[in-house]
């Protein structure tokens, strides 16, 4: 499902982990279909029966012969009848332009499961995996998320035109469960979708007047969304001790606070918070809890433009900013100007800034420095959201701006314009 936003942030997706600069999501919901992926799909080996399955899968490859035919079919035998397995049969409607689906897994990192030839808008999968997991297929830009689980047999309809609508139905009393927490929000996702499509054909129209009904048709269903988070705030309350609250808090991780994701992980029971997405969950929370308010910010090195190491607790100040930011970050380099006119203010007076960029590019890095006149410190791994800094402080979205006093503790984060200098003024004090 495209959707058009409204207001601007430069973020991570949630599971399974793609990165992009992005618009903050209208609803502040994740629908079913708005997740992406990172990794290159292979190229169809329609000589395989079925599907490539990935190295721990029940299903073998064996080599064709007649001398080991009989052996082929006893041990085709015994996997069919001592294995634990699932079967998946699916249809694709609408056009489609890729001729293959996609089945992986979502976690940190995707696990690409398998990947099977569309034939006749048909495609079927069979296999095993080691434990339940959500998954998801993927045809061309549609995603369709399930819980994919052994002896399990599923049917899916996958829409091409609109994700919400696809479906998965199956024997499963965990996929019952998962079909009916999307149900929740359906309607809404539909009417957002129509609303979406109709604002994008104004825009490129050039239609200002009906873009901007269309804004307000849109902030009308803020009711509706407020229903909607009720209803999946007592789903999760109700469901607290099984594997689809685990999943679904895992996906959204992102968007909570230290202290809302604090209470969410308190609420799980024991099986909850030892499944996959549990300890996920729990490793994020972690990370959150050693960059807190009030902790010691973590030392870390990186290399500056000039290619020499420097250290966080190398620069002294009455006051430091560290400030994740990225050449290719939009709402960052509008944040700029700002920000050198506080640095240019209080300088003297004992404020350095320390500029984290998530770039890749190192050209890219040092034109911006000098574009946008950032004389203070910077320092850069250039492995985008993989930066070693950026996973110690758990930023997930930027511009992300930490406030440190003299001796390193963190004391305020993403502040900006007049609240960030209050904070400077009062700290240089």
């Amino acid at each position: 499902m495209n959707t058009v936003n409204f207001f601007s942030i430069c973020s991570r997706r949630a599971l399974p982990y793609a990165s992009d600069c992005a618009l903050t999501e209208l609803a502040g919901v994740v629908p079913q279909g708005r997740h992406f992926i990172n990794r290159r799909l292979q190229p169809t080996d329609r000589q395989l029966p079925l599907i490539k399955s990935r190295r721990d899968s029940t299903l073998l490859t064996v080599r064709f012969s007649l001398r080991n035919l009989p052996l082929m079919i006893a041990a085709c035998l015994t996997v069919a009848c001592s294995e634990p397995h699932y079967s998946l049969k699916g249809t694709i409607i609408g056009e489609h332009k890729g001729d293959s689906v996609l089945l992986a897994t979502i976690g940190q990192p995707s696990d690409t499961l398998a990947l099977v030839p569309i034939i006749d808008g048909k495609f079927e999968f069979k296999g095993s995996v080691a434990e339940m997991t959500g998954a998801y297929f993927k045809v061309d830009k549609s995603v369709v998320q399930f819980i994919l689980e052994n002896n399990a047999k599923y049917d899916v309809t996958i829409d091409i035109e609109n994700d919400v609508t696809s479906t998965v139905k199956s024997n499963s009393a965990e996929q019952a469960l998962f079909n009916e927490y999307f149900a929740i929000s359906k309607e809404l996702l539909l009417q957002e979708q129509e609303i979406v499509n109709a604002y994008n054909k104004a825009s490129k129209e050039g239609d200002r007047e009906k873009t901007t009904a269309l804004q307000h048709d849109f902030y009308e269903l803020e009711p509706l969304r407020g229903e909607n988070k009720k209803k999946q705030k007592e789903f999760l309350k109700n469901h607290s001790d099984n594997f689809i609250t685990s999943l679904l808090v895992a996906q959204t991780v992102y968007k909570y606070s230290t202290e809302e994701l604090s209470a969410l992980f308190d609420s799980f029971g024991p099986y909850a918070k030892t499944s996959k997405y549990g300890l996920q969950v729990e490793e994020r929370l972690n990370k959150l809890k050693a960059v807190a308010i009030g902790q010691i910010a973590p030392n870390f090195t990186l290399k500056t433009p000039t290619g020499e190491p420097l250290s966080l607790h190398d620069i002294k100040g009455k006051v430091k900013i560290v400030d994740f930011w990225a050449s290719w970050c939009g709402p960052c380099r509008q944040a700029n100007p700002g920000v050198v006119a506080l640095y240019d203010k209080y300088h003297q007076k004992g404020l350095e800034i320390l500029g984290v960029s998530l770039d890749k590019d190192r050209s890219a890095w040092m034109k911006a420095i000098v574009d946008d006149k950032l004389i203070w410190k910077h320092v850069s791994d250039l492995k985008f959201w993989s930066s070693e800094a950026a996973q110690l402080y758990a930023v997930n979205s930027i511009p992300h701006v930490l406030i440190l006093d003299e001796k390193n503790t963190i004391v305020a984060r993403n502040l900006h314009g007049d609240e960030l200098e209050k904070k400077v003024v009062e700290l240089l004090k």
